[in-house]
């Protein structure tokens, strides 16, 4: 579905974004929950290669270059993804240990879990996560920008709360 969408090319923009999407939406049919498989990321690195097999393949119409080359770009986001899934888990735990060592809170393991969702978080998003008071929240934050787990950043009227090592994690 990949090979054929590109090789198609009804557009000039967006033919990569939408093979990718229905790369992926193709592996999800075959029981693969891939929506976080880094596959374009991983097509991004090797753009170069993959263009030229790409324009080989289409000239030729040998497409086993190609298939080895998408099953290496499977193989190594696997690898990445798995990285960054023990890399995650590494510093939730620390973040569980950190907080139930140097707070008083008594739910360190969901506030944790609150801050490991995505690499930033609101006072409102604490909130609806932990189920407490708007005050209780910022406070938690507030001691956590002190220990120096996360980086308080305005946007607008409101702070962000970022999670630097995560976003570390998830960029690399």
């Amino acid at each position: 579905v990949h090979y054929q969408l590109r090789a198609i090319s009804p557009f000039n923009h967006f033919n990569g974004l939408s093979a990718r999407t229905l790369f992926l939406q193709a592996l999800q049919a075959y029981g693969w929950q891939a929506s976080t498989l880094p596959v374009s990321s991983e097509l991004l690195r090797q753009r170069e290669r993959y263009q030229t097999l790409m324009r080989d393949s289409i000239q030729s119409g040998d497409l086993e270059d190609w298939h080895k080359f998408m099953a290496e770009i499977i193989e190594r986001a696997c690898r990445k993804l798995l990285t960054q899934l023990k890399q995650m888990n590494k510093l939730k735990k620390q973040l569980v240990e950190q907080i139930g060592k140097y707070t008083d809170y008594n739910m360190p393991v969901e506030l944790a879990l609150a801050l490991m969702q995505q690499p930033y978080i609101k006072v409102i998003d604490l909130v609806s996560e932990l189920r407490c008071h708007r005050q209780t929240a910022a406070t938690y934050l507030k001691h956590l920008v002190k220990m120096g787990i996360l980086v308080e950043k305005r946007s607008g009227r409101e702070k962000l709360y970022l999670n630097k090592e995560l976003m570390d994690i998830l960029s690399n």
